[in-house]
């Protein structure tokens, strides 16, 4: 459906915001579907069902990236929001992002560089500060990230993936974000980050 959004947000529940936060999503009525992929099956809060509210829990922690594939894949809808769960903003977004999130379009995340005022949306050949805390894509224009990056690379991977297709990628202008960035990513950059980065420049020089 193009009229309504799928969140995605994977979660190991290390954010005390996530929880705090999923009530504003499910209140918004152009969000119909909220899939999360709950990571920490040792540990998950109780929170309020719903029936905008998906909750896949595997095994094991199945990484970022992963997890996005496996959301994206089960969306529901062609628009669709994928964020982190460490971040808290104004659900307004959506109305401004409705009309913008299309097939003609690449990946749309934020620059966190930029003041917070009326939202813009600017083309951009580089990804800046914050841009995959929230980005938006359609779901046609989502290529499935290697497996063999779990936690890091992702967003670099859409964005190379799009342009590599003839499409214009988007930042966010204007747009405020709260909460801690990468609360949960910190924790696993001295085991995977320089591997990953490895393993991404392989993939890449694929497309």
């Amino acid at each position: 459906m193009d009229d309504k959004f799928t969140v995605i947000c994977p979660t190991l529940w290390l954010s005390e915001s996530f929880p705090k936060f999923l009530p504003k999503l499910v209140e918004c009525d152009l969000i119909d579907e909220i899939l999360i992929i709950n990571n920490n099956k040792r540990f998950t809060p109780t929170i309020a069902p719903h029936e905008k509210l998906k909750v896949c829990t595997p095994e094991e922690n199945l990484g970022v990236n992963k997890s996005w594939n496996i959301g994206v894949v089960s969306a529901k809808n062609n628009k669709l929001a994928i964020i982190n769960d460490d971040v808290v903003f104004n659900t307004d977004v959506f109305e401004y992002m409705l009309p913008h999130v299309s097939e003609d379009k690449g990946l749309i995340g934020l620059n966190l560089n930029t003041e917070p005022s009326s939202y813009e949306l600017v083309k951009t050949e580089h990804r800046y500060f914050g841009y995959a805390c929230l980005f938006f894509i359609h779901k046609s224009n989502y290529s499935q990230i290697p497996e063999s990056l779990k936690i890091y690379f992702g967003d670099d991977w859409l964005f190379e993936s799009t342009k590599k297709r003839g499409l214009i990628n988007y930042y966010l202008q204007g747009f405020k974000i709260e909460g801690e960035l990468s609360q949960t990513s910190k924790y696993f950059y001295s085991e995977y980050f320089s591997k990953e980065k490895e393993i991404y420049n392989l993939e890449i020089n694929k497309l």
